[in-house]
């Protein structure tokens, strides 16, 4: 593991000639960063791992039966409804503040989970939560609409004023995308980062700001497609024996 203050560094400093950095994004992003833990309330990361880990049984019985509502729009929000569905849920929805053609899911994800039955409530902000007892019990919501695009080229989307109504579900799952680590750039202090902690790399050798430090997948570039982070490995492969050549 590379993590502690200077994890990094100290690797080098131990005889290791080039170090390769991909720790990934595993800090979910959440809607209320002062909510409480309650009952029913997952990130995508813990329910998706719960489906892995041996805990595949206990995490059915509790869905079975259940009203689930997933916010998100992308890749991780699809394989969170799909296998909501799977475990005997009754309804799973999908809450997704911009439109379709704005989701950042690919389209064949998007079909199958329609195809599999997910009811898709788009063009909806989720606010908060209604929880009763320590338990989820709903979503507070307002519909949008599309504004001017923003840094993404995407139109924004827009809170419509008097629009907020209340959705009834049992479990709710944040998938709103991840994030680095608060302390993860106090593991390589050497290594220039940016201000979402994200390192910076050359995107043609995964090469940092620190001699012998390389990086690469989504540490480098925001949450991204598995595909994209072998990529990077793979470029950082090739340039780290150049490196080591020299």
């Amino acid at each position: 593991r590379i993590d502690g203050e200077k994890g990094a560094e100290k690797l080098l400093e131990d005889g290791f000639n080039a170090v390769f950095l991909a720790p990934g994004l595993w800090k979910a992003g959440v809607l209320n960063p002062e909510q409480k833990p309650v009952e029913g309330l997952y990130s995508s990361v813990e329910y998706l791992s719960s489906l892995r880990d041996g805990r595949l049984e206990e995490t059915a019985a509790k869905f079975d039966g259940k009203t689930v509502a997933v916010i998100g729009g992308g890749a991780v929000a699809m394989d969170c409804v799909e296998t909501a569905v799977r475990l005997g849920t009754k309804d799973v929805y999908l809450v997704y503040r911009r439109s379709y053609l704005q989701m950042p899911a690919e389209d064949g994800e998007v079909r199958s989970a329609l195809e599999a039955g997910v009811h898709f409530l788009l063009l909806n902000q989720p606010l908060d939560y209604v929880v009763t007892n320590n338990q989820i019990s709903g979503m507070k919501i307002t519909r949008t609409r599309l504004g001017a695009p923003d840094d993404s080229e995407r139109r924004s989307p827009e809170n419509i004023p008097g629009s907020d109504w209340t959705l009834e579900a049992d479990i709710i799952i944040e998938a709103i995308g991840n994030q680095a680590e608060a302390d993860s750039s106090n593991w390589y202090p050497s290594v220039e980062t940016d201000a979402k902690n994200l390192i910076k790399a050359n995107s043609e050798t995964g090469a940092t700001s620190a001699d012998g430090i390389f990086a690469g997948g989504d540490i480098v570039r925001g949450p991204a497609l598995v595909v994209n982070a072998v990529r990077d490995g793979k470029v950082a492969a090739q340039a780290i024996q150049q490196y080591l050549n020299k």
